[in-house]
């Protein structure tokens, strides 16, 4: 593998006793602790997380301290998910358009788990720790583990900085790809019904954190494990009570936003503020005129990377003018996350 930075070197080791995988596990604390039970993991096992320990369920910061704490009594190798990344993009920039994506892909429920009194956000020193040390992949003999994907290559040819983007974020055209790698990839990322088992590839990400499953795998065995959604949050994607003061939380930015009305043609805007709740957005048309109107059902997508890009549906609830500018308020209804995903997730009802 070629690499220039050491914090993104690959690992590989051969391990005496099993081998598990497991999937994206997004804030799911509770069925975590239930698989892991079901898993029995023992000292000379080898447990290897593929990323997106956070972000839309109501308890990262329980689901990192476990991972943690698995790592004290077995073998464990966490890998970065792009939610990771987001969330690193987050603390060290936060004025970045990065920072914004963040948040809309559910990142506010994390933040959740490390408000402070005050309002603030505070992490241990262990989770930054954490999520700097995390890998991109990590490799066996027989297996090639990645959080999202890889290129159509020879895993010898893969560079951690030419190719981290792909490996944390790609979809297509690697599930469709008939390509032999030298191992089985094994990842997640892409939320499926059922754990699938192809040729050159296996996905373990069964969609949890969507009423689904947490899923693992013995690969010594093939043997797959799962645990049902057992919800413990009437709203895991917003954990907020409609009556905390924290609702309103809002973090300014641009971001674009590319959104239309029924069948009508997209129209360009941008982002003034925004939170997992809703937007504030202005035209950027220099015909100031009313494009949408109060009560308007609208769609489309935050931000211009097609991979990170958040899709949603809203109703815009306020029109004004503002300084030469059409502002527009507009709530957002769904969400589905990352763009590829295939599962709407419902707003709950306040």
């Amino acid at each position: 593998m070629k690499h220039s930075d050491d914090s993104l070197s690959p690992t590989s080791q051969k391990s005496s006793g099993r081998i598990f995988a497991i999937g994206d596990i997004h804030g799911c604390a509770t069925e975590l602790e239930a698989l892991l039970s079901k898993i029995a993991p023992q000292a000379d096992d080898l447990v290897v997380f593929l990323g997106d320990y956070i972000d839309r369920g109501p308890s990262s910061r329980q689901v990192i301290d476990m991972v943690l704490q698995l790592a004290k009594r077995c073998r464990v190798v966490s890998l970065k998910g792009n939610h990771e990344a987001m969330f690193l993009d987050f603390l060290e920039h936060p004025e970045t358009s990065g920072a914004g994506l963040f948040i809309l892909n559910g990142g506010a429920a994390t933040l959740a788990n490390y408000m402070t009194p005050d309002g603030g956000i505070e992490l241990p020193e262990e989770h930054i720790k954490f999520l700097h040390d995390l890998k991109l992949f990590f490799e066996t003999d027989e297996y090639f583990f990645v959080h999202a994907g890889v290129p159509d290559i020879p895993l010898t040819e893969i560079n951690v900085e030419e190719h981290a983007q792909l490996l944390m974020w790609s979809r297509f055209p690697f599930l469709q790809s008939e390509f032999q790698w030298e191992k089985l990839i094994v990842h997640g990322h892409t939320p499926v019904s059922e754990v699938e088992t192809h040729p050159n590839r296996l996905n373990l990400d069964t969609g949890c954190v969507y009423g689904s499953k947490l899923s693992a795998v013995n690969l010594k065995t093939r043997e797959v494990i799962q645990v049902g959604k057992g919800a413990t949050s009437a709203s895991p994607i917003f954990p907020r009570e409609a009556s905390s003061s924290r609702i309103s939380m809002r973090f300014k930015g641009e971001l674009p936003v590319y959104a239309k009305r029924g069948d009508e043609a997209s129209r360009n805007y941008r982002t003034l503020n925004y939170n997992q709740f809703g937007i504030l957005m202005k035209e950027l048309s220099l015909k100031h005129d009313y494009a949408l109107m109060a009560g308007d059902n609208i769609e489309g997508t935050i931000g211009d990377d097609p991979e990170k890009a958040v899709k949603f549906a809203g109703t815009v609830v306020r029109c004004e003018a503002r300084s030469g500018a059409v502002v527009y308020g507009v709530r957002i209804d769904r969400v589905s996350g990352d763009i590829g995903d295939p599962t709407w997730i419902e707003r709950p009802t306040e």
